[in-house]
């Protein structure tokens, strides 16, 4: 899902595996992602549907005490997971080595900084998530269309939206509280 994204960047709708460095670190990357829409994933998945995608399920786990195998089964359903190592470097290797054959692996710490946009930008993709249309939400910001069509590639650039509609949606999502 390109989803709404907590301080660091966007989230996409393939699998993704985020590294964090300890336990103390999980529960905080859990918190965030869940403060975006995603949801803690019960210990047993549900059978039905396959594809959890959708469902926008973030599991965290401390590989060495969580079974790697359920670990890689919830990614290939599309679980987003949070881990962090309690094993040797061959054990995390090769259970990263089949994760990636899943989904993205990635660590937290190298996550996408906060895009930075102007007034302009946010002036505009708060008012076209308020319902105007970009020709009126270009007239209250006081910028031609054209300008308004410009900015408006920018922030999707910047929040990593494939289109305008998911670019207001991302804002709206990371704007509220």
């Amino acid at each position: 899902m390109t989803a709404a994204t907590p301080s660091g960047g966007r989230f996409e709708d393939e699998s993704v595996v985020w590294l964090v460095d300890g336990p103390d670190e999980l529960e905080a990357v859990v918190s965030e992602l869940c403060a975006c829409g995603y949801a803690r994933c019960p210990d047993a998945l549900p059978s039905l549907p396959f594809d959890l995608s959708a469902s926008r399920l973030v599991r965290s786990a401390t590989v060495g005490a969580d079974d790697p195998g359920a670990l890689v089964l919830a990614a290939t359903r599309g679980v987003t997971l949070v881990l962090t190592f309690d094993v040797e470097d061959l054990e995390r290797e090769a259970l990263l080595d089949t994760l990636a054959r899943v989904g993205r692996v990635r660590e937290w710490s190298e996550r996408r900084a906060e895009p930075s946009l102007s007034h302009v930008h946010t002036a505009l993709l708060d008012l076209l998530a308020q319902g105007a249309s970009l020709q009126d939400a270009a007239a209250r910001s006081f910028v031609s269309l054209r300008t308004a069509n410009r900015r408006l590639s920018e922030a999707r650039v910047a929040l990593g939206a494939a289109n305008n509609r998911a670019a207001v949606v991302h804002w709206s999502h990371r704007s509220t509280p």
